[in-house]
C-alpha cells in the first residue's frame, strides 16, 4: 500500500520527469533541422560547389606540371636556375600543352601579388586565339592562384601574361588541370544561415497572419523601419565600395566633403560658382576653335578641339542644363555660408538615401489608404519589391553630379506623393496639399521630365478634394496645391528666359555630348521604338561571373549615331513587373474603389509617357530607368496587394507566388545595382570583388 503523500511525491516526480523529457525533445526537434540543413549545405560544398576541382576529371583533362625552363619567356623577367623572377610584365609561352585545359596554376615562391591573363588556341579554333579574362592572384592565397578556363579540345598553344604589382613574382612551375580542393567555410556558413532563416520563416507561416495597417500602426512602422534601414545599409555599402567616377577620383572621396575650388567637370559645382558670382553662365572660357564651328553639337566636328564635355553651349557661353533647384536650396547656401563647395559625390548619395526613406513612407501611406488589411508577408514583400526594383541603389554605385538631378527629383516626387496620400490623417489638410504642390514643382526644377509625374499625383489630389464637403474648402484646397506649383513654374520660366531666351527651354538641346540632341524627337519612330523596346524587353545576361546577372547592350540596327545606347535590363525580365498583367482583373474587381483604379491606370500611363520621353530625348541607359522604374514597381505592388486582398487571407498560393517573384526580382536588381555602370565594384574595389567571387562563384 502507498499512502497519499508518497503517491503525490511519485506523481510529482513523474510529472517533473515528463516535463524534462518534453523539454529535451523540444530542444532536439529545434536543433535537428538546423543540423540537417548544415549537413546538407556541407555536402553540397564538398561536391557540387567543388565543380572546378572535379572538372578535369569529368572531361578527361590530364594533370601535368611544366617546369619554367620548358617554357619560352620574354619581357621583364630573369631566370635563375629553375625559377623565373618577373619584375614587371612578362609573357610565358607553353608551345604544346597537348591536352584540354580547365585550370592553370603558377607555382610561386613568396607572397607577391600579380595579375594573370591567359590567351590560347585550341582544336576548335586553331587559326585564332581566344582571349581569357584577367584574374588577380596572390602568392599566399588559399586557392593557390588557380586560373580557370575551358578550351575546346586540346590546347594548341597557351600564352600567360604576368603583371607583377608591387614586388617581383618568383615562378618555378606551371600546373595544368590541377585546381585546389577548397572547402570555403564562409560560403557554408552564409548558405546555412540563409537556409535556416528561410526554414524558420516558413514554420511561422507569416502569410497566414492578418495585419491591419490602420489598427496595427506600430507593427507597420516596425516593418517599414527595418526593411528601409536594411536597404539604406545596402546602398551605403555599395556607395563605399564604388567611389565615384574613376576619371574624377580627386573629387570623389568620403574623407573630403568640401573643396576650396570647384571641379571644372562638375556641372553642379560650376553652377554654384557661377551663381555665387552673380551670373547664370559658367565661368569657363570656350576655345576659339569651338566658337568658330558651324555646328558645335556635332561630336565629329569637335574632334581635336578643346571643349568641356556634357555642358550646354549656347551663344558662345557654357551653361549647366542640369536642374537648378539643388543648387538654390542646398549647394549655393552652403557655399555662401562656409565659402566651400560641397562634394557632389556625398551630396548625391545623401539625396539617394533620403529618397529611399521617403519612398518607404509613400508605400506605407498608400497601403493604409487603399487596403483595409493585408498579410504581414505581403506588406513586407511589397516594400522589399518597391525598394529593390526602384534601382535607387544603382545611383549609389556611381554617385557623382550626374546622380544629383535623379535623386533630388525622386526625393521631391516622393515627398509630394507622401503629403497627398497622408491627406486623410492630418488636421491641416491645406498644408498637406501645399507641401505636395511645392514638392512637385521643385521636382520639375530638379529634372524637367518630372513634369509628367503630375499624371500620378493628380488622381490622389483630386480624390482628396472630392472628399471635402464644402465648396469653399474645395476651392481653397485646390489653390493650396496649385499656387506653389505656379510660383515654382514662374521662377523656372524666368531662369530659362535669362539663359536661353525662352521660358520653356531648359537647355537640354545644347549639350556637348555623344550626338546632336536637337534632332532627337519622339516622332522619329524607329529610334523611339527601339529605345522603348530595350527599356521594356531588354535582355539580361545570367552567367557564372559574380554577381551572376548583368545588363546587356543591344546593338542599333539601321540607325545613325543620334541614339545613345548603353547596357540596360528590360523591366519585363523581372518577375515582379509581371503583376502588371493582373491590372485588368484588379480594376474590374475594384469597381467600388475608383481612387485605387484611377491611381493604377494613371501610374501605368505616367510610366509609359516617361519611357517614351526618356527614349526619345536621352536614349538608352540603366541610369535613365530611375525616372520610371519606381512607378512601375509601385503599380505592380499595388496590383498584387489588391489581388491578395480580394482572394482572402486563407488562400496562401498567390502570397507565396508573389514572395517568390519578389525574391527573384530583388536578387536580380541587387546584382545589377551592386556592379553599377561599367562593373564599378570589380574595378574600384577589387579586393572585395575577389572575396565575393571566391565565396559565391562556382563556374567562374
Amino acid at each position: 500500500m502507498t499512502d497519499s503523500k508518497t503517491a503525490d511525491v511519485l506523481e510529482y516526480d513523474l510529472t517533473d520527469g515528463q516535463c524534462a523529457s518534453n523539454v529535451r525533445k523540444s530542444a532536439v526537434s529545434k536543433i535537428m533541422p538546423v543540423l540537417l540543413i548544415f549537413a546538407l549545405i556541407l555536402l553540397l560544398e564538398a561536391t557540387v560547389f567543388q565543380y572546378r576541382y572535379f572538372h578535369p576529371l569529368l572531361v578527361g583533362a590530364e594533370r601535368r606540371t611544366v617546369g619554367i625552363g620548358s617554357t619560352a619567356l620574354s619581357g621583364d623577367v630573369t631566370v635563375s636556375g629553375d625559377t623565373a623572377a618577373v619584375s614587371g610584365r612578362a609573357v610565358i609561352v607553353i608551345a604544346n600543352p597537348d591536352d584540354r585545359l580547365t585550370c592553370v596554376t603558377p607555382v610561386t615562391n613568396g607572397n607577391a601579388e600579380y595579375t594573370l591573363t591567359a590567351t590560347w588556341s585550341d582544336e576548335a579554333s586553331p587559326s585564332s586565339k581566344t582571349a581569357g579574362m584577367a584574374q588577380a592572384m596572390h602568392g599566399s592565397t588559399r586557392r593557390g592562384g588557380d586560373y580557370y578556363l575551358t578550351t575546346h579540345g586540346k590546347c594548341e598553344q597557351l600564352i600567360l601574361t604576368v603583371d607583377a604589382h608591387n614586388k617581383p613574382v618568383y615562378i618555378s612551375q606551371i600546373k595544368l588541370n590541377a585546381p585546389t580542393y577548397d572547402i570555403r567555410w564562409l560560403r557554408v556558413i552564409i548558405f546555412s544561415l540563409v537556409a535556416t532563416a528561410v526554414y524558420a520563416v516558413s514554420k511561422k507561416k507569416p502569410w497566414q497572419k492578418s495585419l491591419s495597417p490602420v489598427k496595427a500602426s506600430h507593427t507597420v512602422n516596425q516593418i517599414t523601419v527595418i526593411i528601409g534601414a536594411v536597404y539604406i545599409a545596402i546602398m551605403t555599402a555599395i556607395f563605399l565600395l564604388s567611389p565615384g567616377m574613376e576619371t574624377n577620383t580627386e573629387h570623389c572621396s568620403v574623407s573630403q566633403l568640401t573643396y576650396a575650388a570647384p571641379d571644372r567637370n562638375d556641372a553642379y559645382m560650376m553652377q554654384t560658382d557661377a551663381l555665387s558670382k552673380g551670373q547664370a553662365y559658367l565661368d569657363i572660357t570656350p576655345s576659339r576653335e569651338l566658337l568658330m564651328l558651324d555646328n558645335p553639337y556635332d561630336k565629329n566636328a569637335r574632334k581635336g578641339i578643346k571643349y568641356t564635355w556634357d555642358f550646354a553651349f549656347f551663344d558662345g557661353k557654357y551653361y549647366s542644363y542640369f536642374g537648378i533647384v539643388p543648387v538654390v536650396l542646398v549647394l549655393l547656401p552652403f557655399k555662401l555660408i562656409t565659402g566651400m563647395y560641397l562634394s557632389s559625390y556625398v551630396f548625391a548619395f545623401l539625396l539617394g538615401i533620403s529618397a529611399a526613406a521617403v519612398l518607404c513612407l509613400v508605400y506605407r501611406e498608400a497601403v493604409r489608404r487603399f487596403f483595409p488589411s493585408v498579410s504581414v508577408s505581403a506588406y513586407a514583400c511589397g516594400l522589399v519589391a518597391l525598394l529593390s526594383c526602384s534601382f535607387l541603389a544603382y545611383a549609389a554605385a556611381r554617385s557623382w553630379f550626374y546622380e544629383i538631378p535623379y535623386n533630388s527629383s525622386l526625393l521631391c516626387i516622393f515627398i509630394s506623393l507622401y503629403s497627398a496620400l497622408k491627406y486623410d490623417r492630418v488636421k491641416r489638410k491645406g498644408l498637406a496639399l501645399s507641401s505636395s504642390g511645392l514638392a512637385y514643382g521643385l521636382s520639375v526644377g530638379c529634372r524637367p521630365i518630372a513634369l509628367i509625374s503630375i499624371l500620378l499625383i493628380a488622381p490622389i489630389v483630386i480624390d482628396n478634394i472630392k472628399r471635402t464637403a464644402e465648396l469653399k474648402l474645395k476651392i481653397i484646397h485646390s489653390a493650396c496645391f496649385a499656387a506653389p506649383c505656379a510660383v515654382v513654374g514662374i521662377l523656372l520660366a524666368v531662369w530659362n528666359f535669362i539663359r536661353f531666351g525662352s521660358v520653356t527651354d531648359f537647355g537640354n538641346a545644347y549639350q556637348l555630348t555623344v550626338s546632336d540632341i536637337r534632332y532627337n524627337s519622339a516622332l522619329d519612330l524607329p529610334i523611339t521604338l527601339d529605345g522603348v523596346t530595350q527599356y521594356l524587353f531588354g535582355e539580361v545576361k545570367i552567367d557564372g561571373v559574380f554577381p551572376f546577372v548583368h545588363s546587356v547592350s543591344a546593338p542599333l540596327v539601321g540607325m545613325s549615331h543620334s541614339m545613345y545606347s548603353m547596357p540596360v535590363s528590360g523591366i519585363m525580365c523581372y518577375p515582379l513587373f509581371w503583376c502588371i498583367g493582373l491590372t485588368p482583373l484588379v480594376i474590374r474587381r475594384g469597381a467600388g474603389n475608383k481612387a485605387l483604379s484611377a491611381f493604377i491606370i494613371c501610374g501605368i500611363l505616367t510610366a509609359v509617357t516617361v519611357v517614351l520621353g526618356v527614349a526619345a530625348a536621352g536614349g538608352v541607359h540603366e541610369r535613365y530607368t530611375l525616372d520610371f522604374r519606381w512607378i512601375l514597381a509601385l503599380i505592380s505592388v499595388m496590383t498584387a496587394l489588391k489581388f491578395i486582398n480580394d482572394r482572402g487571407e486563407n488562400d496562401a498560393s498567390f502570397n507565396l507566388a508573389f514572395a517568390a517573384a519578389v525574391a527573384v526580382s530583388a536578387a536580380m536588381s541587387l546584382a545589377i545595382c551592386m556592379m553599377g555602370e561599367f562593373s564599378r565594384i570589380a574595378k574600384v574595389s577589387e579586393e572585395f570583388y575577389l572575396i565575393m567571387r571566391d565565396t559565391f562563384e562556382i563556374l567562374y
